[in-house]
């Protein structure tokens, strides 16, 4: 008899343990379904702490709901609240990417791209295997340049895909803040902004005429949000730079390594000015091209652009993965 009551007690507590489990991603998910209003009301510090929870909404989901079927097979159906809870803050997120277009002529569709290309990765020989892949986008912004990757690009000017990219603003570092642009349509009026202060880092502006039409583009990449000082400082340059393309007088389009996911305030806050044209898929750390957990690199547009595609491309070497978005001028 005592081995079963000892046995009965260790059940119950199984029980208990998995359903208080199954409360904590339901709590993560919470805080990240009302991050917008805790930044109204928390200093700068709290911000930055609930920005971080609400990062690893994958894991969330998965561990949220794997804990309360969990629960529900040990006999506590109460569990699937939690679930429940994980569930609807996820559901929250999937209207946020720009409205899809019907569909558009080819000829019509301009498809964009982002990579942060690692700056210790010299490699560059699977990058140009996707360049010269039928599907690589038209513009392809890199981050993590270094002079390195540029002797390396310069270096394949007989190359298929080199010779297709021939329009290219290049602006390596030694660090990892280097960027590139490289297209298939013409680049103008480049301008470097320079950081301001030791939380910034260099944002590239440019025009693009694209079948004689011109578009801006802003190529970013900030601090990652290690600690107040630099998650403040990305959020106020990539709201800055939002701002500043929804303000102009022609489509526009903010794209790179935000260091931040789609769930965090800064990026709620750049709702009234640009939309995601790029989907939840994570992109970093990749892990050989089979697994990622946080979505980093985004592509967002102005109100111009209705999106066609989205999708993450092939494994290039990087601890990125590469995303894509194929956009279209609304009419």
């Amino acid at each position: 008899m005592v081995r079963i009551s000892d046995s009965s007690r260790f059940i119950e507590g199984l029980r208990r343990g998995v359903c208080v489990l199954s409360w904590l991603p339901a709590a993560a998910a919470l805080v990240a379904a009302s991050a917008g209003w805790l930044a109204l009301l928390l200093p700068p510090s709290g911000v930055w702490l609930f920005g971080l929870v609400g990062h690893w909404q994958w894991a969330i989901l998965t561990i949220g709901l794997l804990a309360a079927l969990a629960a529900a097979l040990c006999g506590r159906p109460s569990a699937l609240l939690p679930g429940a809870v994980v569930l609807g803050s996820w559901l929250l997120h999937l209207g946020e990417a720009a409205s899809p277009s019907t569909e558009p002529a080819p000829a019509e569709v301009l498809r964009v791209a982002t990579l942060n290309l690692n700056y210790e990765n010299r490699d560059l020989q699977r990058l140009g295997r996707w360049l010269a892949a039928v599907d690589a986008p038209d513009i392809l912004v890199l981050q993590e340049f270094t002079p390195v990757h540029q002797r390396v690009i310069e270096a394949r000017h007989g190359a298929e895909w080199a010779h297709a990219y021939r329009h290219r603003s290049l602006h390596p570092q030694f660090d990892q803040f280097g960027i590139a642009v490289l297209s298939r349509w013409p680049i103008r009026n480049v301008q470097e902004v320079a950081p301001q202060t030791g939380e910034d880092t260099l944002k590239l502006r440019m025009a693009i005429d694209w079948q004689h039409r011109p578009l801006a583009l802003t190529a970013i990449h900030p601090m990652p949000p290690i600690n107040p000082g630099y998650a403040l400082a990305r959020d106020n340059s990539i709201l800055q730079e939002a701002r500043r393309l929804a303000e102009l007088d022609m489509p526009g389009i903010l794209l790179g390594d935000f260091n931040d996911t789609p769930w965090s305030p800064g990026m709620r806050a750049l709702a009234p000015y640009l939309s995601r044209a790029t989907g939840l898929a994570p992109t970093w750390p990749n892990a050989y091209g089979r697994l990622s957990l946080l979505p980093l690199d985004h592509v967002l547009v102005t109100r111009h652009w209705s999106r066609v595609e989205q999708a993450v491309g092939a494994d290039v070497g990087s601890d990125h993965r590469p995303v894509l978005a194929s956009i279209t001028l609304q009419h």
